[in-house]
């Protein structure tokens, strides 16, 4: 009603429902009033706790106990210490006691991202695990660097939890869990069938033969991540998880040696018959895993992961693709690292094409930037568009190698590092510069030619230059390239659904 006024309670309860900060900070820049009522829900939304902080974090927290720890949504822990500490960084005593606080007292607080639920100190691991079990668990919970132990612990967790992503390939004691009498008993993957009600996301990681699908179904789950499974039934899964809209999925190649595939293959084909995964729209995986899976009805997104024998790869996935009948085809090279082997694979190998591809996405994690000034990457590119020449949204996502094996703290920018191989001079605009040397615009047009119906493309050199670009066909065969605003460029890609290419954190094993 006009004229209306909600007095500061009521301000606050409206804002303590919002799901994200971003809602916050846009409802708090509506008046200063209001800013100054969401000022602690914006600066506690995301705690971030590590040994140099903590001291710091608590003192903070702790002014107006406890209402400063009502406004904590995110907790992210750290188990790095301060610098110069000859403490064994897995005891990161002060991180833990601010962390089961929280836990205990933040009773909003839905999502937790640590390396690991098990410390290897005994206190400190009794500390943080009791907090887990005697109050609900977030309901989003990543582990990013877990051991095998980190299931037992959220097997004994409650609460309505709806997303777990959890990294772990080997026990506490660094062996991969499987026991053989003498190194103690095998690890036994828990059932996780106290979260069939809420699970959405389940994401288990690298583990091998260890997974076991939950005794009742999961009926919410709508993304599952299976890598090195042995697990090769697709009926099994579909009981486990029936409402599945996206899948990633690789085998473990131990067990294909053993075993016949071509007994689940036909068995998988078989399945599909009976109507499982009527909301299946994505799927990610390699080559082998896809005739494994043998998945048959429409997708809207495929996306294939190259390794090596790249020429094979790209046949097989003009193989599968008609089959899928995808508006979206994402493709990640992972290993390619000279121009011959590109070239081998690409252009001597690949023979055909299929016309119904809209979007195509290229993923180049792992370039040398001699590849790069060899013009590789085009040949690259070229290939794929020849192969789907009816894309008119194409994404290239390129990173080099350079940028890969240093830490953080270390790392400088693609510009940078590709600025001192290409010899520009330090006083230059770095991206004016790299977006020269390499040709950008002129990459644009060249492909854009090779692909006439490609109207958008999305180039990502690193994790510092993201280049939208508009593409005319005009008479006679004249292309024009105008390069877009990025929130204009953006808008363009959520529009169509692939905002980010490859938005999963693909891991190197696959």
């Amino acid at each position: 009603m006009p004229g209306m006024e909600l007095n500061v309670d009521c301000l606050d309860t409206v804002m303590s429902w919002l799901p994200t900060r971003s809602d916050v900070l846009a409802m708090a820049l509506s008046c200063s009033e209001i800013y100054q009522i969401a000022r602690g829900l914006l600066l506690y939304w995301h705690v971030h706790i590590y040994e140099e902080v903590a001291d710091y974090m608590s003192e903070a927290l702790h002014q107006e106990f406890p209402s400063r720890f009502q406004y904590i949504r995110e907790l992210t822990l750290d188990w790095r210490m301060e610098p110069g500490t000859a403490e064994f960084p897995g005891v990161p005593r002060k991180t833990v006691r601010l962390a089961a606080k929280i836990l205990r007292h933040a009773h909003r607080l839905n999502t937790l991202r640590c390396p690991s639920l098990y410390l290897f100190d005994e206190r400190a691991r009794n500390v943080l695990i009791n907090a887990c079990w005697t109050t609900p668990a977030p309901r989003h919970l990543y582990i990013m660097d877990g051991v095998l132990e980190d299931w037992t612990i959220i097997a004994q967790m409650r609460g309505p939890v709806t997303t777990l992503r959890v990294a772990a390939a080997v026990t506490a004691a660094g062996g991969e869990g499987y026991g053989n009498g003498a190194d103690g008993p095998a690890f036994v993957f828990p059932d996780l069938s106290r979260f069939a009600q809420t699970l959405q996301e389940l994401d288990v990681g690298l583990l091998g033969g260890h997974f076991r699908v939950p005794s009742l179904p999961c009926r919410r789950v709508r993304k599952l991540t299976l890598l090195h499974t042995q697990q090769r039934d697709v009926r099994v899964l579909a009981l486990a998880f029936p409402n599945l809209h996206e899948l990633m999925y690789t085998v473990d190649y131990l067990a294909l040696a053993r075993d016949d595939a071509k007994k689940f293959t036909g068995e998988n084909l078989r399945t599909q018959a009976d109507g499982v995964w009527p909301f299946l729209d994505t799927i990610w995986s390699n080559g082998r895993s896809l005739e494994i899976l043998n998945w048959r009805r429409r997708l809207k997104r495929l996306n294939i992961i190259c390794r090596s024998a790249i020429g094979d790869y790209l046949q097989q996935l003009l193989k599968i693709v008609p089959l899928v009948s995808p508006q979206t085809v994402g493709v990640r090279f992972w290993d390619i690292t000279r121009y011959e082997t590109a070239e081998l694979g690409l252009m001597s190998f690949v023979w055909g094409s299929y016309a119904g591809v809209e979007n195509l996405i290229i993923d180049i994690p792992r370039c040398d930037v001699e590849m790069a000034k060899r013009d590789a990457i085009y040949d690259i590119c070229r290939a794929l568009a020849r192969m789907f020449p009816s894309a008119t949204h194409v994404i290239i996502r390129v990173r080099f190698l350079e940028d890969w094996p240093l830490p953080q703290d270390q790392m400088g920018t693609l510009a940078k590092r590709v600025q001192k191989v290409l010899g520009l001079g330090t006083g230059s605009n770095r991206y004016l510069a790299l977006q020269g040397q390499l040709g950008i615009q002129d990459f644009v047009l060249r492909l854009a030619k090779d692909l006439p119906p490609m109207e958008f493309a999305y180039l990502e050199i690193g994790r510092d230059s993201k280049l939208f670009w508009k593409i005319e066909q005009g008479e006679k065969k004249k292309v024009t390239a105008r390069e877009l605003a990025y929130n204009e460029g953006r808008a363009v890609l959520e529009k169509r659904g692939v905002e980010s290419p490859f938005g999963h954190s693909l891991r190197v094993w696959l």
